[in-house]
């Protein structure tokens, strides 16, 4: 089976892709070393992942996550 985290490079640039519950926290734990908190709140928090020289944003507002590519 291919994983979300494996196929992080398919999303292209300025494109966003909804997960799952599972497949966030596959991706957080897969690049957990790459993450910074650019924002958190009470309803919401956002991490950018940079990757070589490719960026990403990834948000959860608790019953949404999406993982957006930047650069």
């Amino acid at each position: 089976m291919v994983t979300v985290a494996n196929n992080v490079n398919s999303v292209r640039v300025g494109h966003s892709i909804m997960l799952t519950e599972d497949e966030f926290a596959e991706v957080v734990t897969e690049f957990s070393d790459a993450m910074k908190t650019v924002f958190s709140s009470e309803n919401l928090i956002i991490h950018s992942i940079i990757v070589g020289k490719t960026a990403y944003s990834i948000a959860d507002n608790g019953s949404v996550r999406v993982l957006s590519r930047i650069s």
